[in-house]
């Protein structure tokens, strides 16, 4: 009985079998995905290209920049050598680009081979993509002021040895570019160092005469060290340290007037022989490169001194004249500590000082920039900068480098164009 059964399903199924299409819908089906999938497959394909076409115009960018930025004396050749050497690090492959010089506005261009993943279904394997990025120099002149924390915690991890290269670097950034760069350099602890022939009789007095923080002058010099002092002074010949102002000249652009003694400049014995001098704006880079070359960490930190001098340095007046007026300002504090230290304060009474200089830095319309290296105030620091995207917190020494590498970049005067 079982076979007669089997039998007839098998006698059923080969009657009816030239009229069963329900096989065929599989088939159609399969037949049917293969455009789907070359169309699923060409739109990712597309997608993949132009996220290829973007990184490689971003790389271009930069390449660009880095040509336009490189040292006008360079060959062609030089040129184009530095902007590969900044497109490889940035893109990832080993492609080269080509510079085209003309005139104040520089190209780079550069193309690679994007292979299809889907697309070969369709015997399409490839495509070309091409790239060219243009910037041009832009004709403006910069001061640029560096207020650098020579305080004896930069002595730690290698900080000032970090601090150091960054900072040369930097200025080697600047250094050669069509504009007229001028740099000045405030190193600075708790107090600022004034070298031979930058403070006068006219813009400084003694610690002994200066005006008290009861707003009371101070008896005239009249030891023989203190004569001495005011003898040397005279010739020019001075030098040593310098501490706060009178408020409000400690945290202002104000200039020292001989008749106000509470504008005046006090000098006092430095606490070491260690902190450079200040330096005020000029084109002679050599200068500010040995300053920098030769800190050393020194006592306590008070950041409203250096920034206070860093107002002082894009002053036309003495005691550092120098500041162009028609140029971009750029100020940089950078430090790795709190505020510890001041004439007037400690602590957060010195903070509070700090952030009246610097709003000052904005009221004069001058850019800063605050970079703090591992222990300082990171939300004092970020309110100080111009805005917060100016700020850059930076957790081991070695990062500085780069951090003042970005900042070149965005100071320097070069229009990308697309």
């Amino acid at each position: 009985m079982a076979k007669n059964s089997y039998a007839k399903r098998l006698h059923s199924a080969l009657r009816d079998w030239p009229w069963n299409r329900r096989g065929d819908f599989a088939v159609l089906l399969a037949i049917s995905t293969i455009p789907l999938v070359v169309g699923l497959g060409g739109i990712i394909d597309y997608a993949q290209s132009e996220k290829t076409r973007s990184k490689l115009q971003d790389a271009s960018d930069g390449a660009v920049i880095a040509a336009a930025l490189a040292n006008p004396n360079l060959t062609d050749a030089e040129i184009e050598t530095t902007a590969n050497v900044w497109f490889s690090a940035n893109y990832g492959e080993n492609l080269k680009g080509t510079v085209t010089r003309n005139d104040d506005e520089i190209s780079f261009s550069v193309s690679t081979t994007f292979l299809y993943s889907f697309l070969p279904l369709l015997h399409i394997n490839e495509t070309r993509i091409s790239v060219k990025s243009y910037a041009k120099a832009a004709a403006q002149d910069i001061d640029v002021v560096l207020i650098l924390d020579n305080s004896l915690s930069m002595s730690g991890s290698k900080r000032l040895v970090e601090l150091k290269k960054a900072a040369l670097l930097f200025i080697s950034d600047l250094e050669g570019i069509s504009s007229k760069v001028q740099i000045s350099v405030i190193p600075f602890d708790d107090t600022v160092f004034a070298g031979p022939g930058i403070v006068s009789r006219d813009n400084s007095i003694s610690m002994k005469s200066s005006v008290d923080k009861y707003g009371k002058a101070g008896p005239a010099p009249s030891s023989s060290t203190e004569l001495a002092e005011e003898a040397s002074v005279q010739t020019g010949s001075w030098s040593g340290c310098i501490i706060d102002r009178s408020k409000d000249y400690d945290v202002s652009q104000w200039p020292a007037v001989k008749s106000k003694i509470e504008s005046l400049y006090p000098r006092q014995k430095c606490s070491g022989s260690k902190l450079q001098s200040v330096s005020p704006l000029s084109t002679n880079f050599s200068i500010a490169k040995q300053i920098i070359t030769d800190m050393k960490p020194n006592s306590l930190t008070n950041n409203t001194i250096g920034l206070q001098w860093g107002l002082e340095a894009f002053s036309p007046e003495e005691p550092l004249s120098g500041a162009n007026p028609e140029a971009n300002r750029i100020a940089i504090l950078m430090t790795d500590g709190e505020n510890t230290d001041s004439r007037w304060e400690s602590s957060s009474g010195i903070d509070k000082r700090m952030k009246i200089a610097c709003q000052n830095f904005r009221t004069l319309g001058i850019t800063l920039y605050t970079i703090n290296l591992v222990e300082g105030d990171q939300s004092l620091l970020q309110s100080c900068a111009t805005s917060p995207d100016l700020f850059y917190d930076v957790d081991t020494a070695s990062q500085l480098a780069p951090v003042f590498k970005e900042i070149a970049k965005r100071i320097l005067p070069v229009r990308l164009m697309r």
